[in-house]
């Protein structure tokens, strides 16, 4: 049994869309795969750039709730697992920020 006939009557003309070249080499088409691509690149420089600047905003943030709460506490945390948390942190704040931009 072929692919194709496995699927309804409606869906076979949206199939043959899919598979045109006519809209592969449309530029519009074009234009939305260098965009995806280049968003790609971008975020992965952002997300290493987050990596590379989380100890500095570790620092940073203990030096801000020192200066607020007086000594910091005697939690000794390997600076990987500090370092892992906050970019992780840092992603779902670009995340939500991508979310609310979208949306707003």
């Amino acid at each position: 049994m072929a692919a194709a006939e496995s699927f309804p009557d409606h869906a076979r003309p949206f199939l043959r869309l899919l598979g045109s070249r006519a809209l592969w080499l449309h530029r519009s088409t074009l234009l939305d795969v260098k965009l995806y691509f280049l968003h790609g690149v971008l975020v992965l420089i952002a997300y290493g750039m987050f990596e590379a600047t989380s100890e500095v905003w570790r620092a940073s943030t203990v030096s801000a709730l020192a200066a607020l709460a007086g000594a910091e506490p005697r939690l000794h945390a390997p600076h990987a697992i500090v370092g892992s948390l906050t970019t992780m942190l840092q992603i779902i704040a670009l995340d939500l920020g991508y979310l609310a931009l979208h949306y707003c």
